[in-house]
């Protein structure tokens, strides 16, 4: 669990995903600031950063 340096209240862990990279980083819900963002394969990922992926998908095509 990280803490914000500024705000000292606990960060939310956040995965991005885009067609040529996968990132996970932390962010704070009050003031969004970030933590370095670290790159992820997609051997990394486990089934449900899977169907996350995948339901974006499916939401972003509707749209």
């Amino acid at each position: 669990m990280n803490l914000c340096e500024y705000c000292c209240i606990p960060m939310v862990g956040v995965m991005s995903f885009s067609k040529d990279k996968h990132e996970r980083f932390c962010r704070c819900p009050r003031c969004r600031s970030e933590t370095k963002h670290k790159k992820i394969n997609d051997d990394d990922l486990d089934f449900r950063e899977v169907l996350h992926k995948e339901y974006q998908k499916y939401i972003t095509r509707d749209r």
